[in-house]
């Protein structure tokens, strides 16, 4: 595969978020951790639906600081990277959410690491049951590049029936060749929670949103990993785990008495 690398002069470094009625006056709060940064973004972009109303302290606050305001359909979480990455094509952007104050060195970690390792996007500390690194909504730089043409397959469809959009994230970046690496600070884990305890814009779910969003890529798009979890499990003695399927025809790994659900891999058993 061919690797795309723009060079650095190219290279904005944009942050990226979106918010919604409910959180809409963390906003200033948010944003002065960004621009608190020891390495400030080149543009904040805040992509709103058409119809998100601006309280006026707000409005005043996005009129006198660096902020792109970004007028886009109502996508859910969805409009928090998406439009940006379209928009600004050569760009590295960081996503980030609007319920976290940010450690004023993650910008530059971020982009240190990017500079060492150009051909990977890399996660806020997020990692699937594997510790395999996966977008992480709170932060993670990514460029349209790693997404390829599968950035246009994250249509209405997609949105609708995936709940969890850093599931989508990786799987389009790994289907298109590309692999997550993390970074060394645990940034989910040492942010400062800022009014999280507001509703969250995407549709809460009983089940696990992970699940239900990787199976429906993998029914609909096929696998996005090379190798089956069969082969990944040879990895491993074999009296660690039994491969089964469970009344519905999903299938299962069994391991020490307990069903795991994993649907990070191509299971072709």
């Amino acid at each position: 595969m061919t690797r795309t690398i723009y060079p650095a002069a190219q290279e904005q470094l944009i942050v990226s978020l979106t918010t919604w009625k409910a959180r809409i006056q963390n906003i200033p709060a948010v944003l002065d951790s960004i621009f608190a940064q020891t390495l400030p973004p080149d543009l904040v972009v805040l992509n709103l639906a058409f119809d998100e109303t601006v309280p006026d302290n707000v409005q005043t606050y996005l009129e006198t600081h660096p902020v792109e305001v970004n007028r886009v359909p109502d996508t859910k979480v969805y409009k928090k990277l998406i439009p940006t990455l379209k928009k600004y094509p050569y760009a590295c952007v960081v996503s980030i959410d609007d319920d976290w104050l940010y450690p004023p060195q993650m910008l530059e970690e971020f982009m240190r690491i990017h500079r060492q390792y150009p051909d990977h996007p890399i996660s806020g500390n997020q990692v699937t049951s594997f510790r395999i690194p996966c977008h992480c909504g709170c932060a993670s730089l990514t460029q349209s590049r790693f997404f390829g043409k599968y950035l246009d397959w994250i249509d209405d469809a997609v949105i609708r029936n995936c709940p969890s959009d850093d599931i989508v994230y990786t799987y389009f970046t790994k289907k298109n060749g590309y692999e997550y690496i993390r970074t060394e600070h645990l940034y989910f884990e040492n942010m400062t929670p800022y009014h999280a305890d507001a509703p969250y814009s995407a549709a809460d779910s009983d089940t696990n949103p992970v699940q239900i969003s990787w199976m429906y890529l993998v029914d609909r798009f096929g696998p996005a990993y090379g190798k089956s979890l069969r082969t990944f499990l040879h990895l491993f003695p074999s009296w660690l785990f039994e491969l089964r399927r469970d009344a519905s025809g999903r299938k299962f790994l069994r391991l020490f008495g307990k069903k795991f659900y994993l649907p990070f891999f191509s299971t072709n058993l």
